[in-house]
């Protein structure tokens, strides 16, 4: 009987152990999950209050939106960035008359962008990018969880276009990077001025 008694309490106590380590996992989880939709939450109020825009009640919210620019000059289509309370999406959308045949996105820290000595972007060496067939839109998803410990966010959308008759690079416009290209990028930082952060090379 109390052999038996021994190993009904060794039981619960194992039991109550697991549990433990389920909630701290999920409490773990959670928390990373949480910081990246804090963040970019923080970021959204921070550009609705500076640009006197309500917050729409429905995610995903749309952090920000850019013109595709190709040829330097030619807009054909447009870039976006959303979020909910688990991912951010990256939508790459071209116009009836354009096509998408690949594409290259950073999006991460301001200072860890991929460039040359000169200033230029390597975007071989972005962390997502992607060949298609001559698609109209295309959308990534990257976990929130990506943003921890990141206070200045950097987003840089390249693209492979074609209208049927001729081959174009295309940039989300943004700021222009230090080098002689036209390439661009846009900083959305958690300080409420914009500034701050960049391309370093590596």
């Amino acid at each position: 009987m109390r052999n038996l008694l021994c190993i009904f309490i060794l039981s619960l106590s194992l039991l109550y152990s697991c549990n433990k380590n389920d909630e701290s996992i999920n409490n773990i989880e959670n928390q990373e999950l949480t910081y990246g939709y804090d963040f970019l939450m923080n970021l959204l109020n921070q550009n609705n209050l500076s640009n006197k825009t309500p917050i729409l009640v429905k995610s995903p919210f749309t952090l920000w939106s850019a013109d595709l620019i190709a040829g330097q000059n030619e807009i054909i289509g447009s870039v976006t960035l959303s979020f909910d309370r688990t991912n951010m999406y990256v939508t790459y959308t071209a116009n009836d008359n354009w096509t998408i045949k690949a594409t290259h996105l950073y999006l991460g820290d301001c200072d860890l962008i991929p460039t040359t000595r000169k200033g230029n972007p390597k975007i071989g060496k972005f962390p997502y990018k992607m060949n298609h067939n001559n698609i109209n839109e295309f959308t990534y998803t990257i976990p929130n969880s990506s943003l921890r410990g990141i206070n200045c966010l950097c987003i840089a959308t390249h693209a492979e276009v074609s209208n049927g008759s001729s081959n174009e690079t295309a940039w989300g416009k943004g700021v222009r990077f230090d080098g002689k290209s036209w390439a661009m990028y846009s900083p959305l930082c958690n300080n409420g001025g914009g500034e701050g952060g960049g391309p370093t090379t590596n």
